[in-house]
């Protein structure tokens, strides 16, 4: 099995506008700036990775389109892999971020081909049989997650270990993909704000009871 960490994850354009304040809902406000960046959860962790010696890659699809070619000069500038990243057909996905001057983010995303795990992909995945994998909550919210889970779960019965970051929309996933991405799950990182969906701080005590790692996160306040 490969040193070597697969990242599960949507990469899109992140378009943050920076504002003073929010007006009334029906008014009108202004904006200080606006700037654009590759955006994504695992585009986050692979950084993370590479800055700390480490090889990852994102396993992700992007469209024809002017951003998914941006973000492939942007991974190549970087030194990060492309090796699991696959261009098809569509629109790649972008991400609203309104940003506030104490630090405090709005996100609203219009999804594209970045949802998608076409079987192409998941044999790519599998023939490279990572040691560890990272999964975020966003991915689980595809067309047919079905197809993402069953290549996760081949990927665990052949040794890989898992990382699962929930994310703010845990809640969206469906009942039944989310008991199956837990059963695999090595490490939870679920924030104070999304315990819900795993039975609030008493199922996450039962979590890790059974063995599963579980580092509950708290903004500022550290882990």
């Amino acid at each position: 099995m490969k040193n070597e960490i697969v990242l599960f994850g949507g990469l899109l354009l992140d378009r943050y506008f920076h504002i003073d304040r929010w007006p009334a809902r029906g008014q009108d406000g202004f904006l200080k700036r606006e700037e654009s960046f590759v955006g994504g959860c695992s585009i986050n962790m692979a950084a993370t990775i590479h800055n700390l010696g480490g090889q990852s890659h994102v396993a992700t699809c992007i469209g024809r389109d002017k951003t998914g070619q941006d973000i492939l000069r942007y991974l190549e500038k970087h030194g990060l892999s492309r090796r699991l990243v696959h261009t098809i057909p569509g629109t790649t996905g972008s991400c609203l971020v309104f940003s506030e001057p104490e630090g405090e983010r709005t996100f609203l995303t219009h999804t594209g081909v970045e949802m998608q795990f076409p079987p192409a992909l998941a044999r790519e995945v599998l023939a490279l049989a990572p040691a560890w994998a990272g999964v975020t909550g966003y991915y689980l919210l595809g067309d047919k997650p079905g197809d993402l889970l069953t290549c996760l779960e081949e990927l665990h019965r052949r040794g890989t270990k898992f990382l699962f970051d929930p994310s703010p929309m845990v809640s969206k996933i469906k009942p039944e993909i989310l008991a199956r991405m837990i059963k695999i799950s090595d490490i939870l990182t679920p924030s104070s704000t999304e315990l819900t969906p795993f039975g609030g701080e008493p199922g996450i005590l039962e979590l890790a009871a059974a063995g599963t790692t579980v580092i509950l996160t708290r903004g500022a306040s550290g882990g």
